[in-house]
């Protein structure tokens, strides 16, 4: 009875903590994220193509591979908070620029036009939700994919893309 009494203390110890981080506490890695200056709106748009095609031959001309990323922008949570924490700071477009051609495919329910010939684009590429990143080569050829919040800082979405890159020939 003593060590059902005691998991259940544990259990609940930990719950508390967990809520109490969640709460009000502030994630040092997060925090310091929200501190990178963001790149201007100009600078953004410049960076972001909206074609898989004019990236694929982009990427050719360049010698990179290509990021393609389906997003919600209006209406998908996760996809709005990668947006403001990751894919608008200048570091991130930085650190992607030298090996990558970056394509945003967008469905927003703002602009049904958009949003049906994007989701038939998802439909292609059997992308089930977003935010999800595809990483190709130049030639057009898959090599990785990932759910896109799963890296919520610059530095680890930096971090799984020279990690994906590296493993890129090894299969």
């Amino acid at each position: 009875m003593k060590k059902i009494f005691a998991a259940c203390l544990i259990a609940f110890s930990l719950t508390s903590v967990t809520a109490s981080a969640q709460e009000g506490e502030v994630d040092p890695v997060q925090s310091a994220n929200d501190a990178l200056p963001d790149a201007s709106k100009k600078v953004q748009k410049k960076a972001w193509l909206t074609s898989i095609e004019e990236g694929l031959k982009k990427a050719k001309a360049q010698n990179k591979l290509v990021l393609i990323e389906f997003t919600g922008s209006d209406w998908c949570p996760p996809c709005m908070m990668m947006a403001k924490k990751v894919f608008s700071k200048k570091a991130f477009l930085e650190g992607v620029k030298k090996d990558f051609v970056i394509v945003k495919l967008d469905m927003p329910n703002s602009n049904a036009d958009l949003k049906k010939a994007n989701g038939e684009l998802m439909k292609k590429y059997k992308v089930r939700g977003v935010p999800t990143v595809l990483l190709f080569d130049a030639e057009g050829k898959e090599f990785s994919r990932f759910v896109a919040s799963q890296h919520r800082t610059v530095k680890d979405f930096l971090k799984k893309l020279d990690t994906a890159k590296r493993r890129k020939d090894m299969f």
